[in-house]
């Protein structure tokens, strides 16, 4: 298969994808510093991942964005939420908004795969429903989102939307809901609210939340 950009593989869903994707033998590039890993911004991301400047010009590269977090610099405690929502402990860097995290590392993916001018495959996981604003229940849960989820639902969209116009991207979108580890005591509670309002009429903008390995089965599906 052909080599994978993987971004995020220090986080709670990229380091699951890493994991996977070693255990298939696949050549798999990362950013060459933890830190760089999760304040990623705006740079080249040549800069950044180690190894692409050894692979053969005009080989296929496909993927893997598993950048984000639900909770982002701008709100209080967002290292302890973020643990209580997944389980993952996700911090970001001083100052570091959802654009950050998100549409700019997009946008140096997309620009890296233009500037290479070869095609391919991109897994993107994103909490954000799109189909929530189609439905009764979802365009009133989108209205009434506080802030923080608001903007992290914009950035996530807006994600998608480049990845989708770029003509060279054959993109894979892994919607889950709240990702979670079993057994992981942290995110229990949350994970349980969540599975039973997927069961009412809220089930239209709430999937059942899913377990990190599957959700990394999913992404590494769509690139190898």
């Amino acid at each position: 298969p052909p080599p994978i950009v993987l971004l995020g593989s220090t986080g709670f869903v990229g380091s699951s994808v890493l994991s996977l994707l070693r255990s298939r033998n696949a050549t798999v590039l990362t950013p060459s510093s933890s830190v760089v890993d999760v304040t990623l911004g705006r740079g080249p991301i040549d800069t950044y991942v180690s190894g692409l400047e050894n692979l053969p010009e005009g080989g296929r590269i496909n993927y893997v964005h598993a950048v984000g977090v639900l909770f982002d610099a701008s709100v209080p405690f967002s290292s302890l939420l973020n643990g209580l929502a997944s389980g993952s402990g996700s911090v970001t860097g001083s100052g570091k908004t959802y654009d950050d995290v998100t549409r700019g590392s997009v946008e140096a993916l997309v620009a890296h795969v233009e500037g290479r001018g070869v095609p391919a495959r991109v897994s993107f996981v994103s909490c954000a429903e799109e189909l929530w604003t189609e439905t009764r229940v979802g365009s009133l849960f989108d209205a009434s989102a506080p802030g923080f989820l608001r903007r992290y639902l914009e950035a996530k969209r807006e994600a998608v939307r480049m990845l989708r116009e770029c003509e060279l991207i054959d993109e894979t979108i892994v919607r889950p809901s709240i990702v979670y580890r079993e057994g992981d005591p942290k995110s229990a509670l949350t994970v349980e609210i969540f599975k039973a309002a997927s069961r009412t009429p809220l089930g239209a903008a709430v999937k059942e939340p899913t377990e990190v390995r599957e959700v990394a089965r999913m992404a590494v599906e769509g690139v190898l």
